[in-house]
């Protein structure tokens, strides 16, 4: 994907920053809980802690030399206890340091037909019955994320189709969760 697709730098960082994290993740398989990650400029992550260049490749180094928008995910242990996304990320505020966030999650999509039917039940539990029983369902992991300068972007990968080369990438694909996200910065 080219930079020049992105509205800025940091939009094309971002997306950078969200498919390594989803390389990162893969191999853990599906099934897994939510991961947290704070994004923080590589440079400025260096200038504050010059040992940090030792755990970083050269290319994550030379990146941040030319790029200012180059971004280094840190994961976030012993998240609190949360009953939902919702929850959790109510629980989440972010030093200036940080720069974004990124999260990891897996949520059951359904055909664009079974989407209406979806749309009528108002009872959580039927739901996701509903949604756990529908022969057409998929699962998606999605690592979403969203800068404190307001860019977000998000990349999906199916189950049905769990390869690489296969992610789905859009600043649309889980917008209720960026908007969440957004709010751990104000």
């Amino acid at each position: 994907m080219s930079d020049s697709a992105f509205p800025s730098p940091a939009a094309f960082a971002l997306s950078q920053a969200l498919m390594e994290i989803d390389e990162h993740i893969a191999p853990a398989g599906w099934d897994t809980p939510v991961r947290v990650f704070a994004l923080v400029r590589t440079a400025a992550a260096l200038a504050s802690d010059t040992s940090m260049a030792a755990l970083l490749s050269d290319k994550a180094k030379d990146e941040a030399k030319n790029n200012e928008w180059s971004l280094l995910s840190i994961e976030q242990e012993n998240l609190p206890a949360s009953t939902d996304l919702a929850d959790l990320l109510a629980q989440i505020a972010w030093p200036e340091e940080v720069d974004g966030m990124a999260m990891s999650t897996e949520t059951t999509i359904l055909p664009p037909e079974a989407q209406k039917e979806a749309a009528a039940i108002t009872d959580p539990t039927e739901l996701a019955q509903f949604a756990a029983n529908h022969p057409g369902r998929d699962e998606m992991r999605v690592v979403a994320g969203v800068l404190r300068s307001g860019e977000s972007w998000c990349v999906g990968r199916l189950r049905s189709h769990d390869d690489p080369d296969d992610l789905l990438m859009s600043r649309d694909l889980a917008p209720s969760l960026l908007e969440m996200m957004a709010q751990t910065f104000e």
